[in-house]
């Protein structure tokens, strides 16, 4: 940058834009993160400078130290690069969203101040989906380089629309490898760069341009580091300057010219050891071991020392090597100057190598040819008498043991036949009776606490820190049996306690026990979870919608009414006896959820605080204030109102809805279960 007739540099970090003088001053112009600042094709005095998040306009005209900056509006999208037209629109490469073209316009004729319209290219104006996009500008076109080719960006009207660039440059796009980098210098020539994705490796090209015929140059770059290189300048006709995270690298075309980069040289093998003995020597040029034992080089291994006569950039020559008669094809090229084979099979080989220099240039091979004879026992004769040998002692041995077991054979055969039917008829009894006992105790205890028992003969009982107990009573059920039938009293309770138990059972609540006309069941064992407070609730309003449609049935039914009690706390819970198993639980939880129901009216569901706490954000509850209870004193109780109208169905406040099955499945995450 030049202002006042003095130069300047401008240098984009990741703490923001630094002024460089010709004494290496430097000071702060700009806060931020940067990774580019560019110049005004029309005047240097005007930058725009980008990052991952944002890009600023700074203008230096009417001061050095305080330049006046204009942002561009931000993206939603992380920012690859930009780079502004001859036209004065920036172009923004994004990852994943296309690019963004930004136009500078006043906000009115006699206003300094000027906003931004902003449009949108992606898939639609003809761009491939990408990870990447990355803008760059050459011969006053702006090109897109996407991972699966490089486009031109092309303007109709307000509308812009992305083409196929070259289709000769879309061979440096595949699977692995995408272009990263693109400038144009002073000749109007190109300079590119290439990325792997899958190792990260980097080739830069040198492209010249004779119309429409291009040269493509990369020789002379094979031997850079493998950095990446985020800005190209060429300096008069000889020297390119290039910038990375590592520093600056100087490029001389006349002192690259002025070798050649396929001159021919030779690959020499150094030597060639069998078994740590060394046969073959260059310093000799002849053969130390005559004839190598036969056996011992089967099974030893043989080893190939080589070198290359080239001596630019040495540390960089590589090599490939090809057993014929062994390997398929040539290795691929690597810095290793040696290669050994172990217990190679018997046959003719020859050992070829070749080296590489740092340039792709190809090295006169070098090869070894050598024989590993065949063993004795591998002739035509030995397998002839072998086989007829062998063949000898089979129909022998076969012959023999044929005998004995067709006797055998007829012996166990009826010893067989009888004793597999009397196995398949104990079998049979035995998987009957089995049968029977794994119902029965499935039916009497929960499946985990079941498979413990059988597998060990007892239960551990188990403290759990959170459940909910569901009390269910008959109201009035002792007017009720006086009235009824004994037999059909008990008819009619099994109809009753046999839903209740399909609706503990949809709502994963564990049934207990049933006293009398008492049903008590629990959520959140034996298998913890964080929604039992919900699921015993709603398993109550479905009691109480069973009881209403029973009574809505038969007028004789009119007489049945549930007082339902629900409390949330720590109980204990397990097996205890030898005989006549039962699941139970115990602890003031127990007793509470008892005296809540007790508590409690025809046909309302009663909870605790604990269980209104957990249950508030699905439910719709009323305060029945401080109630007294035997041995408890007075206790906040709450009636169940029904689902929230949000999170039922039509608002009736009845059934769930999905948004309710959305917030409750919020609860099943892992990250809140607590075991």
């Amino acid at each position: 940058m030049t202002i006042d007739n003095r130069n300047y540099i401008l240098a984009a970090t990741s703490d923001g834009i630094y002024l460089i003088d010709s004494t290496l001053n430097t000071r702060l112009v700009s806060d931020g993160n940067f990774n580019y600042v560019k110049a005004r094709p029309d005047d240097n005095r005007r930058v725009y400078a980008g990052g991952p998040l944002s890009i600023k306009f700074l203008d230096f005209s009417a001061g050095l130290f305080n330049p006046s900056e204009t942002r561009v509006p931000n993206l939603e999208s992380r920012i690859i690069n930009a780079v502004l037209s001859d036209n004065n629109e920036l172009f923004v490469g994004t990852a994943r969203d296309g690019v963004f073209v930004f136009s500078a316009v006043p906000l009115s004729n006699d206003s300094k101040d000027i906003v931004f319209e902003m449009s949108q290219i992606g898939m639609k104006n003809g761009l491939p989906a990408s990870d990447q996009y990355s803008v760059f500008q050459f011969h006053g076109h702006i090109l897109v380089s996407a991972h699966s080719g490089l486009y031109q960006i092309e303007r109709k009207g307000r509308q812009f629309f992305a083409k196929p660039f070259d289709r000769e440059f879309f061979a440096f796009y595949t699977k692995s490898q995408f272009i990263n980098i693109l400038k144009e210098d002073d000749t109007g020539n190109m300079w590119f760069q290439t990325n792997s994705k899958q190792t990260g490796q980097k080739k830069l090209f040198y492209v010249k341009w004779k119309g429409r015929q291009k040269e493509f140059i990369s020789a002379p770059f094979q031997a850079f580091p493998d950095l990446e290189f985020y800005s190209v300048t060429p300096e008069g006709d000889s020297v390119v300057w290039l910038g990375s995270d590592d520093g600056v690298f100087r490029f001389d075309w006349s002192v690259s010219n002025s070798f050649s980069y396929s001159e021919s040289f030779t690959t020499a093998l150094h030597k060639v050891v069998l078994n740590g003995k060394t046969i073959y020597s260059r310093v000799s040029r002849n053969y130390l071991v005559s004839e190598p034992d036969a056996v011992t080089f089967r099974k030893g291994n043989i080893r190939f020392d080589f070198s290359a006569g080239y001596f630019i950039h040495e540390k960089q020559v590589q090599f490939s090597y090809r057993l014929e008669g062994y390997d398929d094809g040539w290795s691929e090229p690597s810095a290793e100057n040696y290669k050994e084979y172990t217990n190679l099979p018997p046959g003719e080989y020859t050992f070829h190598v070749k080296a590489i220099n740092p340039f792709g240039a190809e090295g006169t091979p070098a090869e070894f040819s050598f024989v590993i004879p065949a063993p004795w026992y591998s002739n035509w004769w030995a397998w002839t008498l072998g086989v007829l040998i062998a063949a000898a002692l089979v129909v022998g041995i076969v012959t023999y043991f044929n005998r004995r077991l067709i006797k055998a054979k007829l012996r166990l055969e009826n010893i067989v036949h009888s004793r597999t039917l009397e196995i398949q008829n104990q079998k049979k009894a035995i998987e009957i009776e089995k049968e029977k006992a794994d119902k029965l105790l499935l039916n009497i205890l929960p499946v985990r606490i079941a498979n413990e028992l059988k597998s060990t003969g007892r239960c551990q009982t188990e403290f759990y820190q959170s459940v909910s107990v569901l009390f269910t009573d008959i109201s009035g059920f002792t007017a009720i049996s006086e009235l009824m039938d004994p037999e059909e009293l008990v008819s009619k309770l099994d109809e009753i306690f046999t839903q209740f138990d399909d609706i503990c059972s949809r709502n994963k609540l564990e049934k207990i026990k049933t006293i009398g006309d008492s049903h008590m069941s629990a959520g959140g064992i034996p298998v913890r979870n964080r929604t039992h407070a919900v699921d015993a609730t709603l398993a109550a309003m479905e009691m109480q919608q069973f009881l209403e449609k029973m009574r809505s049935r038969n007028a004789a039914d009119s007489i049945w009414k549930l007082r339902i009690g629900i409390n949330t706390g720590e109980l204990t819970a397990g097996v205890v006896g030898k005989r006549k198993f039962a699941f139970d639980i115990w602890g003031d939880t127990v007793n509470t959820a008892s005296r809540l129901q007790d508590a409690g009216e025809p046909g309302k569901i009663n909870v605790s605080s604990r269980t209104a706490e957990l249950v508030s954000t699905f439910f719709d509850l009323t305060y029945r204030g401080k109630k007294p209870i035997k041995h408890k004193g007075e206790v906040d109780m709450f009636f169940v109102d029904g689902i929230k109208p949000e999170l039922s169905v039509d608002g009736k406040m009845s059934r769930p809805n999905k948004l309710f099955w959305e917030k409750y499945n919020e609860l099943l995450e892992l990250k809140f279960l607590n075991f």
